[in-house]
């Protein structure tokens, strides 16, 4: 009997050591300071790269973007000049004066560009036009004209489908916005997304999605147009576009502060989404930065990676700016960097689209067969010392429409998440050019 009751107290306090031990040693993981837990170092020069050094020369507000292989930086001056760098050597390859007001650029490949301007018209409204520049044949070329528009309204975005060749535009303002499809039959016409309030737009490379997030009753909602079923589908509801890759989206789901919580993704809305990452914290939207499959939170003094949780401490006197998927270090040198993710995934090389922001533009190189020849033909420009000056193009996510016309609103959201529409939005244009061919941009017939 007093074997059994010593067994028994020896088991008891076996229990009782192993359960100390275990709570002992719970605690001490809690006090210790962890060294592997979200490391932190200093920024270094491998982290971002120089991509320009414009000295005294001011950037004007995203007027800036860097060309999807990160070959060629183009900016816009405060005097309104035209420049386009080579990032390597630092050589200045375009040096163009604008007549008109710019509004924003945005390369389509990486020797093309978007660049819009506006201009007044005797109506107090305004002109934006939209026109392409071929870095090759140094030439602009006016492709569209918005005409009789609200002061506030401008290009907000463009997104380009290298594989249909087609070109999405957004013109927004304070509480309108209008979109338009630029199609291989060089015809502009609008896009019936059924009167939508919509601030940021992202096309698919291969699979004919339309990606667009739009505002209703203060609620950011993202939305697919389907060329296929010619209708709107709801993707999520409390959601902001944030990055595509080829064709897939990712989103990012918002709490009622309008930060972001949970990051998904999508590839055809039939399938449904699938959740990428989940943030261990609410963060603001503004603060997140994607590359390919990398997910960023950048700040004013550090940049924490939100799957490998490294951290990199920034330079002082430095802004750090989200731009049409590309992450810049401007400091106030007057040197302009770029983020490089390949330096901390171990890819091989930097020179690869990022497909973030509204930018789902191709990056391989176009030959220069079919590209403009000169700017004799490039319908209205003319104006600035070069003889062919002009612009057009947009921004990513912005402020919604504000035109003098109005757009078509049929089409409701039914129970199951779609809608489709159509209408036609104001603003008439005239056209003198076309974008056709494999995405290469050629004179008007």
């Amino acid at each position: 009997m007093k074997s059994k009751t010593l067994r028994r107290w020896t088991i008891w306090l076996a229990v009782i050591t192993i359960a100390e031990v275990g709570v002992f040693h719970h605690y001490n993981q809690q006090l210790t300071p962890n060294s592997q837990v979200s490391p932190v170092r200093k920024y270094s020069q491998s982290d971002f790269h120089l991509i320009s050094n414009i000295g005294t020369t001011k950037l004007q507000h995203h007027l800036y973007a860097l060309s999807p292989d990160h070959s060629n930086f183009a900016y816009i001056t405060a005097k309104n000049t035209f420049l386009v760098t080579d990032t390597q050597s630092g050589k200045v390859l375009v040096n163009k004066p604008l007549s008109y007001k710019p509004d924003f650029i945005k390369w389509i490949d990486n020797s093309q560009l978007i660049v819009g301007t506006e201009n007044p018209d005797q109506n107090g409204l305004k002109n934006i036009r939209f026109n392409t520049f071929d870095v090759n044949s140094k030439t602009f070329r006016l492709i569209h004209v918005f005409k009789q528009y609200k002061q506030n309204a401008s290009l907000e975005n463009v997104a380009f489908s290298p594989y249909t060749n087609d070109v999405y535009v957004l013109l927004g303002g304070s509480n309108k916005s209008l979109e338009y499809h630029f199609n291989t039959n060089n015809t502009m016409f609008p896009y019936p997304l059924s009167g939508r309030l919509v601030r940021n737009l992202m096309v698919s490379q291969t699979s004919d999605q339309l990606y667009y997030q739009d505002v209703a009753n203060g609620q950011p909602n993202v939305w697919v147009y389907d060329f296929h079923t010619s209708a709107s589908h709801l993707i999520s509801r409390d959601a902001k576009l944030l990055h595509i890759n080829n064709n897939t989206l990712t989103y990012a789901q918002l709490n009622q502060s309008g930060s972001a919580t949970v990051l998904k993704t999508v590839s055809s809305w039939k399938n449904g989404s699938k959740t990428l990452l989940k943030l261990s914290s609410p963060i603001p939207f503004s603060q997140l930065f994607m590359y390919k499959n990398q997910v960023y939170r950048v700040g004013s003094t550090k940049m924490t990676n939100l799957k490998t949780k490294k951290t990199i401490t920034l330079p002082d006197n430095q802004s750090i700016v989200n731009w049409q998927g590309n992450l810049y270090l401007l400091q106030a040198s007057g040197k302009v960097y770029y983020f490089d993710p390949s330096a901390q995934t171990g890819a091989a090389t930097a020179n690869q689209s990022s497909g973030g922001g509204t930018r789902p533009a191709g990056s391989s190189k176009k030959s220069n067969s079919g590209n403009t020849g000169s700017s004799s033909s490039s319908g209205g420009q003319g104006g600035s010392s070069s003889g062919n000056q002009g612009g057009g193009q947009s921004s990513q996510g912005g402020s919604g429409g504000g035109s003098t016309g109005t757009s078509g609103s049929t089409g409701s959201t039914g129970s199951s998440g779609t809608s489709s529409g159509s209408g036609n939005s104001g603003g008439s244009g005239s056209s003198g050019g076309s974008i056709t061919g494999n995405s290469i941009i050629t004179p008007s017939k």
